[in-house]
C-alpha cells in the first residue's frame, strides 16, 4: 500500500517530475577543456542539449560511446541518466 502524505512530511512521489535534475561529469570535463565555451549561456545551452539527448561531445564522450547498433546499422543511445 502507498503511503498517504499527511501534510507534516512530503512524499516525493506527490510532485510531477517534470523539472528533473541533470548532470554529467563527462560534460563539465569536456566543456571545461573547450576553449570555446565561456560565460554561463553557453554552458546552460550544453546541458540543455545534452538533457534533451543531442550532447554537443557525443563524437568524443567516453558515455556515449556506449551505444548498441541496430539492425539497419543505426546508432541508437541508451538512456544512461
Amino acid at each position: 500500500m502507498r503511503p498517504v502524505s499527511n501534510g507534516l512530511v512530503e512524499l516525493i512521489d506527490d510532485k510531477p517530475d517534470k523539472n528533473s535534475g541533470f548532470f554529467c561529469m563527462n560534460l563539465v570535463v569536456l566543456m571545461w577543456n573547450d576553449e570555446h565555451v565561456n560565460g554561463w549561456d553557453e554552458w546552460h545551452g550544453r546541458f540543455e542539449q545534452s538533457r534533451a539527448g543531442q550532447c554537443p561531445y557525443r563524437d568524443r564522450c567516453q558515455r556515449y560511446e556506449k551505444t548498441i547498433r541496430g539492425l539497419d546499422n543505426s546508432t541508437v543511445q541508451l538512456n544512461l541518466f
